[in-house]
């Protein structure tokens, strides 16, 4: 499960996000029909450049969700802005 961690304000939020969320949105971003879509909205735009991320495989992103398991507790982002915003993400 990853946690996302937000202080904003001397207010403080958590949200779970369980790794079959990750696995369902790894599915939809590897899908060619997700990378048609974004093509055509780039063409739309008038940005002809295709979209970069088309080499990523759906067993590729299996893999990797299934390898992510083993670094529970691995701090992923951690930032810390002067007037006291903090965000945290965790494996």
């Amino acid at each position: 499960m990853i946690k996302i961690k937000l202080k904003l304000n001397n207010k403080r939020f958590t949200f779970p996000i369980p790794y079959i969320f990750l696995r369902f949105g790894g599915r939809v971003i590897s899908s060619r029909v997700f990378y048609k879509v974004i093509n055509r909205s780039l063409d739309r735009k008038g940005q002809l450049e295709p979209f970069l991320l088309d080499s990523i495989d759906q067993k590729v992103m299996k893999e990797f969700l299934k390898t992510v398991r083993y670094y529970k507790g691995l701090t992923i982002v951690e930032v810390k802005e002067k007037n006291g915003t903090e965000v945290i993400i965790r494996l």
